[in-house]
């Protein structure tokens, strides 16, 4: 049997110790690494969905714009549907209008074709 000094009975189990106390500062030092790039990893993923989410506002934005422009053209061609109605309505009841006085004026010539030719 080997006989050690006190001073190197006491320092074995530092030795030991300290040897665990690295092994595990390295294990922590991996799982932070592994934690920091997940992290990492997150916030880019994070800034890539707040880009992608304000294109889109942006494009549902002019969408809703274009809607209303849309909205307001239907509105306005059915206002000229209804005002061109109402004009062929008139243009109908000149038409008859114009139609009888054709006739009336035609028959009133005839007549009178027929009394000059009578009359002479």
């Amino acid at each position: 049997m080997e006989f050690r000094e006190p001073e190197e009975l006491c320092s074995e189990p530092l030795r030991v110790q300290q040897q665990l106390l690295d092994d595990e500062t390295r294990a922590l030092q991996v799982e932070l690494t592994s934690l920091l790039n997940t992290g990492q990893e997150t916030e880019t993923n994070m800034v890539e969905m707040s880009a992608l989410n304000h294109l889109m506002s942006t494009h549902v934005l002019h969408q809703a714009q274009q809607i209303e422009h849309l909205y307001d053209q239907a509105v306005e061609a059915t206002k000229n549907v209804e005002l061109g109605n109402i004009e062929l309505s008139r243009a109908i009841q000149r038409n008859s209008s114009s139609r009888t006085f054709l006739l009336l004026f035609l028959s009133v010539l005839t007549f009178s074709i027929l009394f000059l030719d009578w009359y002479s």
